[in-house]
């Protein structure tokens, strides 16, 4: 399984978690916390390859797309992780409606970035050979 879409099924995983009405704490804890230590490796991986070869591109357009994705990665990850630091365990249990409404509103922006990286990133990744084109992101 690809990290997108490994990422894409914990997404979908915590999204169907919290449409219950009843509270699933650990549950949407376990399954939070798998998809953060997988965004922190995967997000590394890109940060180490994929954006320093995208902005020594000699082409004008793959330099501003590359950072155009970085300066949307970085409000992406300041906002992440604000919600981990708000939602902890013990409040999730206490305002779980409050919870799902944030998770909901995440997990539609972590999956528009994973598939614009699918769509568009990763091509440009390709295509400065940052990583090969079997590349399991």
């Amino acid at each position: 399984m690809t990290e997108h879409t490994e990422m894409g099924v914990l997404a979908a995983t915590l999204d169907d978690i919290v449409q219950s009405p009843t509270p699933k704490v650990d549950e949407a804890v376990a399954c939070r916390g798998k998809l953060s230590t997988l965004l922190d490796y995967h997000l590394a991986c890109e940060g180490r390859s994929i954006y320093p070869a995208l902005a020594a591109s000699q082409e004008h357009a793959v330099v501003t797309a590359g950072e155009d994705f970085v300066r949307e990665l970085e409000t992406l990850s300041i906002d992440w992780q604000a919600y981990l630091k708000e939602w902890t365990t013990d409040v999730i249990g206490f305002d779980w409606g409050g919870f799902a409404g944030e998770t909901r509103s995440m997990m539609v922006r972590l999956r528009d970035r994973i598939d614009r990286e699918t769509h568009s990133l990763l091509p440009l990744a390709v295509r400065v050979s940052a990583i090969p084109l079997k590349a399991h992101y």
